[in-house]
């Protein structure tokens, strides 16, 4: 056999292995495995865990012939995204899913329709390879007891990245034993997941709290999801979370005791979600943020009632100086900016001039208004670090307020926040649809982008709507 190389014709035998397995790791899943019929070295090639361990099975690809021979003859892949069928659609033949040789690296697993028992033999059979390190799971929150699903998920060595969505809702609570009265002989996962996804609520709290005690050596991303569904919650996660020496970043809603987290000082990122209800640990939320003097990027998602503002208002205050990067996400904001001082805005007012390493502040509102850039009061002595600002919210635009360049003009905040602050871009994510002075001049034209200021790439309106929306 022969093949080309640089204008000339040389025999196959000539070549090495390894130059082989670049050319296979290039050609379609049909063609590689259709090289097993052409002579017993390319056979045997074709089967080499190089030409594979690169390729993924999605989409169309995870289903039918293709998948099955895949899965049969593939010694690896890095990426399966799977759908396992239902009770009714599997029949008397088990699906190869949960019975090949084949070791996937990354498996996001929908199995919201199948038997928490081929779940669980999925699942065990890619731990079982010993090439699993990333698993997304989507189950059924209602259908089925998931126990069998959580136990392997529970006893799994190597995972490095788990994500559990969708989470069942438990009708036995011990499903797990405790993980403070395990006797010395019991089995416990070595210690492998670095990054940890699960909705916080009553039926995954044993969970959750199971697999940060068992993985607490290796843990520095945990997201427990924006609801907490249940009061009666204990401290016990809290706890948890303040004993991960390397936590780096936390998304979590405000839990009981939540100042004990970041208590090893490697906590560099916050996502804390607010919501009515949670008022009772707003304090120990502030405390928190007092305590992690190393966050540089925190974000704050508010949906409380306004009898809640005081304690809004006492988490913005604790923010550190070190805080590099700030989200504020403020639902009543439409109702708050009708008050002459609402407190939300006062308090970011009154913090910015201590976050002296601040760079980037976003304010995520139901409507951007001139009453709210006034209020913000930024200027380069209040935030001297700041070089964006993202305002993300309906602009409240009229027949005769259609883009930016009328808001540099007649929104007098605007303008003076632009002129004022000249390393500062604003980001207004309303804004795209309503540039006329970028689409040239006609009847639909405002009457501010109707104005000569434009017509040069040095003048000021140019420059400053550069910046603005930039």
């Amino acid at each position: 056999m022969v093949c080309s190389e640089g204008g000339r014709w040389l025999a196959m035998e000539r070549l090495r292995d390894d130059d082989l397995l670049l050319v296979l790791q290039r050609l379609a899943v049909a063609d590689l495995l259709a090289c097993r019929l052409v002579c017993k070295r390319l056979a045997a090639l074709a089967l080499h865990p190089d030409a594979w361990r690169r390729r993924r099975l999605t989409g169309a690809d995870a289903r039918g012939r293709r998948a099955c021979a895949v899965l049969r003859l593939a010694p690896c892949l890095a990426e399966m995204d799977v759908t396992l069928p239902g009770k009714r659609d599997v029949g008397t033949h088990q699906p190869p899913y949960a019975t090949t040789r084949c070791a996937v690296r990354s498996l996001r697993l929908d199995a919201a329709a199948a038997t928490p028992e081929l779940t669980a033999l999925v699942i065990r059979n890619q731990v079982a390879l010993g090439g699993l390190r990333r698993l997304h799971l989507v189950l059924s929150p209602y259908k089925r007891d998931p126990t069998v699903v959580l136990e392997t998920l529970a006893s799994a060595d190597g995972l490095q990245r788990l994500l559990l969505y969708n989470n069942p809702d438990l009708t036995d609570s011990d499903f797990l034993p405790d993980y403070m009265t395990l006797p010395l002989h019991a089995t416990l996962p070595q210690p492998s997941l670095r990054f940890f996804e699960c909705h916080y609520e009553q039926s995954s709290q044993l969970f959750i709290d199971f697999m940060l005690a068992a993985h607490a050596a290796t843990l520095e991303e945990v997201d427990l999801g924006e609801h907490s569904l249940f009061e009666d919650s204990n401290t016990t996660t809290a706890r948890l979370l303040g004993g991960i020496p390397n936590l780096r970043k936390l998304s979590c809603p405000l839990l009981p005791d939540l100042s004990a987290a970041g208590a090893g000082g490697a906590l560099r990122e916050l996502d804390l979600y607010i919501r009515p209800g949670m008022m009772v640990d707003v304090t120990l939320g502030a405390r928190l943020l007092r305590r992690a003097r190393q966050l540089r990027k925190v974000s704050l998602v508010y949906d409380t009632d306004g009898e809640s503002d005081y304690a809004c208002a006492e988490v913005i205050l604790a923010l550190g100086p070190s805080v590099e990067t700030l989200v504020v996400w403020l639902d009543d904001l439409v109702r708050a900016a009708a008050a002459p001082f609402p407190l939300q805005l006062r308090a970011l007012r009154a913090v910015l001039p201590s976050l002296r390493q601040l760079a980037e502040l976003e304010l995520n509102t139901k409507a951007v208004t001139e009453d709210l850039v006034r209020l913000l009061d930024i200027t380069p002595s209040s935030a001297p670090a700041l070089r964006r600002l993202e305002l993300s919210g309906v602009v409240e635009w009229t027949d005769s307020v259609r883009c930016p360049h009328y808001m540099v003009h007649r929104w007098d905040a605007m303008g003076a926040l632009m002129r004022e602050n000249p390393r500062l871009y604003v980001a207004l994510s309303d804004c795209s649809h309503y540039s006329c002075c970028l689409d040239g001049f006609g009847d639909d034209t405002c009457d501010v982008c109707k104005l000569s200021c434009m017509e040069s790439e040095t003048s000021e309106c140019w420059i400053l709507l550069n910046r603005l929306n930039g």
